[in-house]
């Protein structure tokens, strides 16, 4: 047995030593030429093995039959290893078959032998990943895919789809194309780029329209992507974001309780399903979703992903103060400095009837960025264009960014909802602001502008007399006795010894036919200032009027003496 052994051993040696010579030999006995005619060759025959191999696999997926399909290639990857078209082919077949591991496997060593992440090829693998439930894999792919490369990815899903009707997620890749679109601005300055930088006139050159976002082709996408799988999470949240982006609350809870349901684990998707239920009113439903997503991701880069800072303002919306507070106490320590969350926080104190606080906190969030706290403020408006509070505090912002117009405009609205918290906010201040518009207005004959702001100034400083006699002498002006006199009346109240403001009233008085009463506001002017002349002539012309001669003689004497101008 030893010695045969050892014969073998030297028969196979012998044959390894003669193998290079033998080899040498025979390509010594080629010319260049035969060597290219016989790669050519073996280039023509692979070729028409692939073309073969490729009209038996398109008969057998029009068919559906997919275990035959694999099995052809099968043997095209065995004759043409190299090839990743085989490997990618064979992987959708796994897919259908339903074997994700198989199929991811086929389209990663395809990916391998590209050399290169192909985008056709990785969207393979997202496609069979969605079909696996690897969703946060499959999605992160999918928008790396529509951002750098939107063009051949929308390419991939409409040939999908021409391939198969029935391929879900084919349809679903197609309604996320229809919302990563670029809007028709977008196409028009890549025009004006191209334009730049090949010195071309393209002129009406640019994208038709139709080829732009469109949430309603998308949700028709989705809609058939979940009738044709009924599992598929993502479509699901998709849908549910284009329902609440058109208000349709109650259809977005719904799909973001399937998307919930078939991807437990996905924050976005419980994100989702919170804002749902707090636009639905289920207040109770939408902070156990965020206390799920503080659960899950208790540390955050940015505001809009903390938790803590959705649930706070729905304690605020439930009148749980302090644990709103606390929230935004916390989400405040957690984050860089943001007028944000320290203008949320503000609206909180203001609710709970803290006026300082929430003051405190406008003058905070404002001196943080006072464009990005209008930016803010604005939008807050639009969903509570009623909260006087939040006019109060864009008023701040727009007075910090050097737009006292604008900031009248906001100060001036919050009084109109709420005089009382105006008053409480503003004060003095901004109450002398609207007084000197109003005096301004009033000179330019402006007098409808004017009768705003001295009413807006009243209402911040109810105890001002130079506002209340200014607004009487704008009503007395535009022919409003009644109006005049009650403003007089209040503005005399608050400083009787006024001479000026008895002057006017008196003139009311008169021309209301309220002689004794006129005759005692000039007296009482003629008390303050002995040398009115002014107000002996009213007088003198009263005494005339109820027919007190003497009187009247001694008045008018006494106007005469002082103002000779006055003599008739």
């Amino acid at each position: 047995m030893n010695a045969s052994r050892g014969r073998c051993f030297a028969l196979a040696l012998f044959a390894v030593l003669l193998a290079p010579l033998a080899t040498t030999s025979t390509y010594a006995a080629e010319s260049p030429l035969e060597m290219l005619a016989n790669s050519m060759k073996a280039r023509e025959e692979r070729d028409a093995r692939n073309r073969q191999f490729a009209v038996e696999i398109d008969e057998a997926a029009a068919k559906k039959d997919w275990a035959t399909a694999i099995a052809i290639a099968n043997r095209a990857v065995e004759s043409d290893p190299g090839n990743e078209t085989w490997l990618f082919s064979r992987g959708h077949f796994h897919m259908w078959l339903g074997d994700f591991d198989a199929a991811r496997a086929d389209f990663d060593k395809a990916i391998e032998l590209d050399g290169y992440e192909d985008d056709v090829l990785r969207l393979g693998r997202v496609q069979v990943n969605l079909y696996a439930g690897r969703f946060a894999e499959a999605e992160e792919a999918l928008a790396d895919a529509l951002d750098e490369n939107y063009g051949p990815t929308r390419n991939y899903f409409e040939n999908r789809g021409k391939r198969d009707d029935d391929d879900a997620i084919a349809a679903y890749g197609r309604g996320r194309c229809w919302l990563a679109a670029p809007t028709l601005s977008e196409l028009k300055q890549q025009k004006r780029a191209f334009e730049k930088e090949f010195s071309l006139d393209t002129g009406s050159l640019i994208a038709d329209p139709e080829d732009t976002v469109s949430p309603e082709k998308a949700l028709a996408e989705f809609d058939r992507a979940i009738a044709l799988h009924p599992t598929l999470a993502p479509a699901y949240a998709w849908r549910g974001k284009i329902h609440a982006d058109k208000g349709a609350n109650e259809l977005a809870l719904a799909d973001f309780e399937k998307a919930v349901e078939f991807d437990a684990g996905n924050i976005d998707n419980i994100r989702g399903r919170a804002a749902a239920r707090e636009a639905t009113g289920d207040l109770d439903g939408a902070v156990a979703d965020f206390s799920k997503v503080i659960e899950l991701k208790p540390d955050t880069l940015g505001v809009d992903d903390d938790g803590r800072f959705h649930r706070a303002r729905v304690y605020a919306k439930q009148g749980m103060w302090e644990l709103a507070l606390a929230d935004y106490n916390k989400v405040e320590r957690s984050h860089v400095a943001s007028a944000r969350i320290v203008l949320s926080r503000a609206m909180v104190h203001a609710r709970k009837g803290d006026t300082d606080s929430a003051l405190a906190d406008i003058r905070k969030g404002v001196g943080i960025a006072p464009d990005m706290a209008g930016i803010f403020l604005s939008r807050a408006i639009e969903s509570e264009p009623d909260n006087a509070w939040l006019h109060i505090a864009r008023g701040f912002s727009q007075a910090a960014s050097g737009q006292p117009g604008w900031a009248m405009d906001d100060f001036g609205k919050a009084i109109e909802l709420d005089a009382d918290v105006a008053r409480r906010a503003l004060g003095a201040d901004v109450a002398r602001a609207f007084f000197q518009r109003g005096v301004e207005s009033a000179k330019k004959k402006e007098y409808d502008a004017a009768l705003t702001d001295f009413t807006r100034a009243i209402a911040l400083a109810p105890d001002s007399a130079a506002a209340l006699a200014a607004r009487g002498t704008l009503h007395a002006q535009m022919k409003n006795a009644q109006l005049a006199l009650d403003d007089f009346n209040g503005a005399v109240k608050l400083s009787p010894d006024d001479a000026a403001t008895r002057y006017k009233r008196g003139m009311i008085f008169a021309m209301m036919n309220e002689d004794e009463l006129a005759i005692n506001d000039f007296t009482r002017v003629i008390e303050l200032e002995p040398n009115n002349a002014q107000a002996y002539i009213r007088r003198a012309a009263l005494y005339k009027r109820v027919g007190f001669e003497d009187r009247f003689q001694a008045d008018y004497a006494r106007a005469i003496e002082l103002d000779p101008s006055l003599k008739r």
